[in-house]
């Protein structure tokens, strides 16, 4: 079974590529994505923030992101076992390439609202409760998107 690893990372995009469902990144080797949507249509938050003008990702640029690694492995066309390192954008933390542009998720300057634990949920701190949120996304993106590119 794969684990994944959400780690904080720094990316020097070298290129951009905007398909119909999610817009893949190149930082030297390694690859990045991120989808568009949600399961439920909504934009995704990295999408969102790649469509915001004032951070102005783009290929030379220098970023902040919160990105999930999963290993990952197939058979190619001559029977050789491929291991590789998915690399999902959640969501992009502080610009550090992009001029005039404001950071994202700084948590240490936003103030702090009370927090309320949804309904049937207790006995979880609140750092628990979005990694298992993130994680539950994980699998419906594997559930509900079949068919993804097995090339990250």
């Amino acid at each position: 079974m794969d684990t994944e690893n959400i780690v904080e990372k720094s990316i020097k995009v070298d290129s951009i590529e905007d398909t119909e469902k999610k817009v893949n990144l190149k930082s030297g080797k390694e690859k990045y994505f991120f989808w568009k949507h949600k399961q439920d249509g909504d934009q995704t938050k990295a999408f969102q923030q790649f469509q915001d003008k004032n951070l102005s990702i783009q290929a030379g640029g220098s970023y902040e992101a919160q990105v999930t690694e999963t290993p990952k492995s197939f058979t190619n066309e001559k029977g050789k076992l491929i291991n590789y390192t998915e690399r999902k954008i959640n969501y992009f933390k502080t610009p550090g390439g992009a001029k005039n542009s404001t950071p994202y998720s700084d948590s240490s300057k936003a103030p702090k609202a009370p927090y309320i634990a949804p309904q049937g949920v207790t006995g979880v701190s609140l750092d628990e409760f979005n990694e298992l949120k993130g994680r539950i996304q994980l699998l419906e993106d594997a559930v509900f998107n079949p068919g993804g590119d097995l090339k990250f």
